[in-house]
């Protein structure tokens, strides 16, 4: 949400500087997630992995399954 509302923070009226710190700030706590468990649990990593998996499927699934156009904005 913080990088497609600082793509858009011209036709919303936000401050682009606060998204892209939020998308900064949610980038660094994820790499620190991951680092954690690497060092910590490395096993876990694949529930990371299925997630991140889970989530293109799911993905993929509404773009083959659409009942409605899915737009990309541009």
């Amino acid at each position: 949400m913080n990088g497609a509302n600082a793509k858009m923070a011209a036709q919303t009226g936000s401050r682009r500087g606060l998204s892209v710190v939020g998308v900064i700030l949610c980038l660094a706590a994820l790499v620190i997630l991951i680092v954690q468990t690497a060092i910590t649990t490395p096993s876990q990593l694949w529930i990371l992995a299925g997630m991140v998996g889970l989530s293109f499927l799911i993905e993929g699934s509404f773009r083959v399954f659409k009942i409605r156009p899915v737009r990309a904005s541009s």
